[in-house]
């Protein structure tokens, strides 16, 4: 009995750990979608769990390359030029020929991960600017903070590439999700079924020196209940189980 307690134990272990680890295992996908979540636009979580966090960030005003010609804000308004087209609900600013475009406001992001790239990059993409102005922003990872933010190049027309270096980017880290209520009912019925069978084994050794499998808690309910539930369904579902009425009488008494 010790024997096959220990087996059913062991089995459950190792079902248990094959799922933890299917779970954790990153799928390598070359691009993963960071969703946001409540309008927080600082923050996006991946499928496995990560979470991109650039609220560090959020205290500087603007990011501005080194041409002057572009600026950037990850969390907020880009609100360096009120009365332009570059102010409330806008992320991303182009300077050019006297005036000020949006190329991307802050409810258009979008972020993928490309982990095909060395170091793994962020692209934060931006639409809905002046005139179809658009902006896709590539962050990887450095040692320095902020860190900084320089343009390269406009491809295709109208879409600024620009490259964002930054220690925060390597900042990705772990979320846990609280459990669900049905991981909470199957944590209870496993612990509860473990423990029927833990003191329930004890109490049978100790108390009626029982033997064997008569060691299990009202062993000769559990090795009937199978029969009974054969039985029913095949009364219930005729073609799909035995059909003999052997034991049963018609309510007529007939």
């Amino acid at each position: 009995m010790a024997t096959w307690l220990r087996k059913c134990i062991s089995t459950a272990l190792l079902v248990s750990a094959l799922c933890i680890h299917e779970y954790a295992v990153v799928t390598g996908a070359a691009a993963v979608e960071c969703k946001f979540e409540h309008e927080d636009y600082c923050k996006c979580k991946l499928p496995d769990g990560h979470e991109l966090d650039l609220t560090p960030l959020k205290d500087i005003p603007a990011f501005l390359d080194p041409t002057a010609a572009y600026t950037w804000s990850p969390c907020g308004d880009v609100l360096d030029f009120p009365g332009t087209a570059c102010s409330a609900g806008v992320a991303a600013c182009q300077f050019a020929d006297s005036n000020r475009y949006s190329i991307g406001t802050i409810a258009s992001v979008s972020v993928v991960m490309d982990d095909s790239r060395n170091p793994i990059t962020f692209n934060l993409s931006y639409t809905g600017g002046t005139e179809d102005r658009q902006a896709l922003i590539q962050a990887f990872c450095t040692d320095v903070f902020p860190g900084s933010l320089s343009f390269e190049k406009e491809e295709p027309q109208l879409t600024y590439n620009l490259m964002l270096a930054s220690s925060t980017v390597c900042k990705v880290t772990v979320v846990t999700s609280p459990i669900s209520g049905g991981s909470i009912v199957l944590i209870v019925f496993f612990a509860s079924l473990f423990l029927y069978l833990s003191i329930g084994v004890i109490y049978m050794h100790a108390a009626k020196e029982a033997v064997g499998m008569q060691k299990i808690p009202n062993y000769a309910f559990w090795s009937t209940l199978p029969g009974y539930i054969k039985a029913g369904l095949g009364l219930i579902f005729p073609c799909c189980g035995s059909t003999s009425k052997e034991g049963y009488s018609d309510i007529d008494g007939k």
